[in-house]
């Protein structure tokens, strides 16, 4: 569950989280949407930072995880593959 504490339901964040991005849809002029493109930038940045606070403390157990790791996954190949099609 995402945020347990808020009490909300899957289908009540699915909802709250659907009806302003669908109101997004209905947009025909994007310079109104131009005020909150830096705020999306911070968002990202900040998820950035997060990240690398919280897995600071584990650094050092980096080196193992490589180690024991398999230099490719066979079960999860064609999603790795497709992502990376996708993304180029």
């Amino acid at each position: 569950r995402f945020l347990p504490e808020a009490g909300l339901s899957s289908s009540s964040w699915i909802a709250s989280l659907a009806v302003p991005l669908v109101g997004c849809a209905f947009i025909e002029n994007v310079q109104a949407l131009e005020r909150f493109s830096g705020l999306g930038l911070a968002a990202g940045q900040g998820f950035v930072l997060l990240l690398l606070a919280s897995a600071a403390p584990h650094a050092h157990e980096f080196p193992a995880y490589l180690s024991a790791q398999p230099i490719i996954r066979w079960s999860t190949f064609p999603v790795a593959m497709g992502l990376a099609v996708f993304c180029n």
